[in-house]
């Protein structure tokens, strides 16, 4: 699986961004054609950093996850007129706050997720026995 994560930077216009994402990008984005499954998340803060003693808020406020069953699901969406049309209003007002990301997705649910620990658990068991 594809994934097109847009992150959003934190700046002055981001409750007009967030306006723009709720009211038109995201409802247009549910009709791309060859998306999957999409999300959405309001990023707060920073857990690495907040334990660290360091600044708690993460550099970006926003995330959206776009996903795909192939690289050409994707370019044939990002090519598409809807499409282009849905993001044009989207990125006039945040396009220089935005950073994308292209990426595969390995693990796509809970339980291919346990499974794979399952495995890593299974492995670093096996390991230990070895070292006795």
């Amino acid at each position: 699986m594809v994934k097109f994560t847009i992150l959003f930077r934190r700046n002055e216009r981001e409750n007009e961004i967030r306006e723009v994402l709720y009211s038109s990008y995201i409802p247009g984005a549910k009709k791309f054609k060859g998306v999957q499954s999409f999300e959405v998340t309001e990023l707060t803060v920073n857990p690495l950093a907040a334990l660290a003693g360091d600044e708690v808020e993460t550099p970006y406020f926003m995330e959206v996850c776009l996903y795909f069953n192939s690289p050409e699901a994707l370019e044939e969406t990002l090519a598409d007129q809807y499409t282009l049309q849905v993001s044009e209003q989207l990125l006039s007002i945040a396009g220089d706050t935005v950073t994308v990301m292209i990426g595969n997705s390995k693990v796509s649910n809970k339980g291919e997720l346990a499974e794979l620990q399952n495995e890593r658990v299974l492995e670093e068991y096996k390991l230990s026995r070895l070292e006795k």
